[in-house]
C-alpha cells in the first residue's frame, strides 16, 4: 500500500535552509538619533562599576549630553579658527573657545588643554593712556576781556600751533572798532612755567 505526501509551497522553500532570515538590526545610537556610540557608553558604565546597577536608559542620556557638550565646544572653536584665519582646529583655537565662555569655563575650570596657551591680559597700568583731542584738532581759545587792557587780549588755548601770524587785515574791517576787529594778529608764547600754550591777540583800534 503506498501513500503521496503533498507539501505546500510555503513550506517546501524553508526546507533544508536553517532558519529563516531576521531583520536587519539597528543599533541604539540610530534609534535615538545620535552620532555618539550608546552601546560603547553602556559597556564602559557597566565595565567601570559606577553602580551595583546600570538602567537602559543611562547610557542613552550620558551620550545625549556628551554629544551636545562636543557640538558646543566645536562650534565655538570652529569660530575661533576663522577669526585667526585657520582651516584646521588646534588645541590653541580649543582653549580660546573655552576660556572665553563662561558656562563652559566654569565646567572645565580645573582641566588643563595640552598646547592650549594661555588667554592674552595686560595690566591697566601698562596700557598706554589716552590723550584728550588728536593732533590735527584745534582747541578754541577761552578770552578775557576784563583783566586785558585795551588792545591786548590774552587767552589759553587746549592744543598748541606753530609760531606766526595771520594776514593783514582787509579794507572793509578798518571801518569797525577794535573790540570787534575779525583779523587780529596772533601770537603764541610757550612759557615752560604754563601748562598750555599761551594765545596773545593783538587787535588795532582802525578807523
Amino acid at each position: 500500500m503506498s501513500s503521496t505526501i503533498v507539501v505546500s509551497p510555503s513550506v517546501k522553500s524553508n526546507l533544508g535552509r536553517g532558519k529563516p532570515r531576521a531583520s536587519k538590526s539597528v543599533s541604539r545610537s540610530n534609534k535615538a538619533g545620535f552620532q555618539f556610540p550608546v552601546g560603547r557608553i553602556a559597556r564602559f558604565l557597566k565595565k567601570g562599576l559606577y553602580a551595583q546597577r546600570v538602567g537602559s536608559g543611562s547610557p542613552v542620556y550620558l551620550s545625549a549630553v556628551l554629544e551636545y557638550l562636543a557640538a558646543e565646544v566645536l562650534e565655538l572653536a570652529g569660530h575661533a579658527a576663522r577669526d585667526n584665519k585657520k582651516n584646521r582646529i588646534v588645541p590653541r583655537h580649543i582653549q580660546l573657545a573655552v576660556r572665553n565662555d563662561e558656562e563652559l569655563s566654569k565646567l572645565l575650570g580645573s582641566v588643563t588643554i595640552a598646547n592650549g596657551g594661555v588667554l592674552p591680559n595686560i595690566h591697566q597700568n601698562l596700557l598706554p593712556k589716552k590723550t584728550g583731542k588728536g593732533k590735527g584738532e584745534i582747541g578754541s581759545a577761552s578770552l578775557d576781556l576784563s583783566s586785558s587792557p585795551p588792545g591786548r587780549l590774552v587767552g589759553s588755548v587746549a592744543s598748541p600751533r606753530s609760531v606766526g601770524t595771520s594776514p593783514a587785515p582787509p579794507l572793509d574791517s578798518l571801518s569797525r572798532p577794535w573790540i570787534r576787529a575779525t583779523w587780529p594778529w596772533w601770537h603764541y608764547s610757550s612759557d615752560p612755567r604754563a601748562s598750555s600754550t599761551i594765545a596773545v591777540i593783538t587787535t588795532y583800534p582802525w578807523g
